[in-house]
C-alpha cells in the first residue's frame, strides 16, 4: 500500500508545493475501500476514553486518489464527497509529520503497519508532553493513549513507537516530505502528504524549463524574421 498523493509529473509535484491549492477541495472518502479497526483512545491522560475507527482511509481529492489519516478525534469521519479547504500544522507537528512519512510512508503494507500509522499521527497531533511514544494506556508519560485494539493488531503500538523514534532521529537533510492539513469545520481533518523532489529532480526540472524557454524564444525571434515586411 503507498500513502503517497502523487501528482504525475515532476513539474507538478514540484509546484504543489511552491503554489497553494484551490480554496475549496473535494474530499471524497470511500468507506467500502477503508480498511478499519476499533480502537479506544483517551487525550487527557486516562480520564475519559472514545471509541473509534482506526486506519488507513482511501479515497480521492479532487478526483485524484490518496491514502489519508485522521489528525482529530472529536469530529466524525467525512465519508463521502465533503469539500475541505487547506491550512498548516503547527511548525512543531508537521516537523514530526514530515518526519514521520519519510521514514515510515512506504511501510505501511497491511491493516496493522496503517493502524501503527495512524497511531503515530494522533500522538504527533494530541501529545502535549513532547513523549511521542503511544502508550496501551496512558499513564505519567503522557497524555495520549489507546486500548482494546483487537489482539490481531496489538503489534500496532510497538510499530508506532519505532516508526516515532525513527521519525525523532531523522536528520533533517533526509527529510523527503511535506505535509499541510485538509480541514473542515464540522467532520475530521485529515493530513495531505505530498514527496519532495529530489534536489537532482529539481535540476533536471529548471534545466527542462530552461531548455523549453530558449526553444520557445528562438522560435519567436524566427517567426519575426518571416514576418510580412512592412509597408
Amino acid at each position: 500500500m503507498n500513502n503517497r498523493l502523487i501528482l504525475q509529473g515532476g513539474l507538478a509535484a514540484a509546484l504543489c508545493l511552491a503554489a497553494p491549492w484551490a480554496s475549496a477541495l473535494t474530499v471524497d472518502l470511500n468507506k467500502a475501500a477503508s480498511p478499519m479497526a476499533n480502537i479506544s483512545t483517551t487525550t487527557n491522560g486516562g480520564w475519559s476514553w472514545s471509541h473509534h475507527g482506526v486506519g488507513p482511509l482511501k479515497g480521492t481529492l479532487d478526483g485524484k486518489s490518496f491514502t489519508t489519516y485522521c489528525v482529530e478525534l472529536n469530529q466524525p469521519l467525512s465519508w463521502y464527497s465533503k469539500d475541505y479547504s487547506l491550512a498548516n500544522f503547527s511548525p512543531a507537528d508537521k516537523n514530526m509529520l514530515d518526519r514521520l512519512y519519510t521514514v515510515a510512508s512506504d511501510k505501511v503494507t497491511d491493516l496493522t503497519k496503517g493502524i501503527a500509522f495512524q497511531l503515530a499521527v494522533w500522538e504527533i497531533t494530541h501529545e502535549s508532553l513532547d513523549k511521542f511514544q503511544t502508550k496501551y494506556a496512558p499513564g505519567s508519560s503522557g497524555l495520549f493513549g489507546g486500548a482494546n485494539l483487537d489482539a490481531q493488531h496489538t503489534t500496532a503500538f510497538a510499530t508506532a513507537n519505532q516508526w516515532l523514534a525513527d521519525a525523532k532521529a531523522l536528520d533533517a537533510s533526509k527529510i523527503s516530505w511535506s505535509t499541510q492539513k485538509l480541514t473542515n469545520g464540522h467532520y475530521q481533518d485529515y493530513v495531505l502528504a505530498v514527496a519532495v523532489p529530489e534536489p537532482e529532480t529539481y535540476a533536471m526540472m529548471l534545466a527542462g524549463l530552461g531548455l523549453v524557454g530558449m526553444i520557445a524564444r528562438r522560435k519567436q525571434a524566427r517567426a519575426g524574421k518571416l514576418g510580412t515586411p512592412a509597408v
